[in-house]
């Protein structure tokens, strides 16, 4: 996946780097990557010695990019690093922050549902008013980047970077991609727990919600200061 996306950024001309966020993994991902930098300065890796979980991943990557447009994809092959000149033109029209709308995916038909269910929350609770809540890929500029954060530690970040942008006033936008079937690794969601991954959800989007509901109030307030002061 490094080689793929390095392949991809090569493409055009200009500096870029590839950052690996090693979560606490029990496999060779820092060894690897480490390796691979060795031959390729332009790859790093930075571990974790806690694990914070997806949201912390990303969290991980945007604090520590040095581009103007950052790209955070997944791991495990499903989407292909080509996809990120999409992304990358979005933001040349002047977005923010860009998500992926899955049009074509390999996926298990549970999976799917479960994907519609998140989605089916997400607009009822925090006015989610795009197609896709979950895909694995998003490109940012550097403004928003540095502006985020991800204060919930759970394993998904889209919902909350969606209210970051919306509370920051940041433009969003989402382009058409397609996600192939898995080339490695396993879900961290486990459908045999589906009870405990609703209600893990629910409660995340609900927080969001009232983060949302409050910074609406108090730019509701300081505009009505504005217009006293006037």
């Amino acid at each position: 996946m490094v080689d793929r996306c390095v392949k991809a950024l090569e493409q055009r001309p200009g500096t870029f780097e590839v950052i690996v966020i090693d979560n606490c993994s029990t496999d060779r991902t820092a060894g690897i990557v480490d390796e691979i930098h060795a031959r390729d300065s332009r790859v790093r890796v930075i571990r974790h010695e806690t694990n914070k979980l997806y949201a912390g991943s990303c969290q991980t990557g945007a604090s520590n990019a040095e581009g103007e447009h950052i790209f955070i994809l997944d791991s495990d092959g499903q989407i292909d690093p080509q996809e990120i000149w999409a992304f990358d033109a979005k933001l040349d029209e002047g977005n923010d922050i860009v998500f992926g709308r899955r049009v074509d995916r390999d996926d298990p038909r549970m999976r799917l549902l479960v994907s519609k269910i998140f989605l089916m929350h997400a607009k009822v609770l925090i006015d989610y008013e795009l197609d896709d809540v979950n895909t694995g890929i998003r490109g940012m500029t550097s403004e928003y980047a540095q502006a985020l954060e991800l204060k919930y530690r759970v394993n998904m970040a889209n919902p909350e970077m969606y209210v970051r942008a919306k509370m920051g006033g940041f433009r969003i936008s989402q382009t058409d991609i397609r996600q192939h079937e898995r080339q490695g690794g396993v879900s961290s969601h486990q459908f045999a727990k589906l009870w405990q991954i609703e209600k893990t959800v629910v409660n995340y989007l609900w927080s969001l919600r009232n983060e949302l509901k409050s910074g609406r109030r108090s730019s509701s307030r300081r505009s009505e200061k504005i217009s006293a002061a006037s």
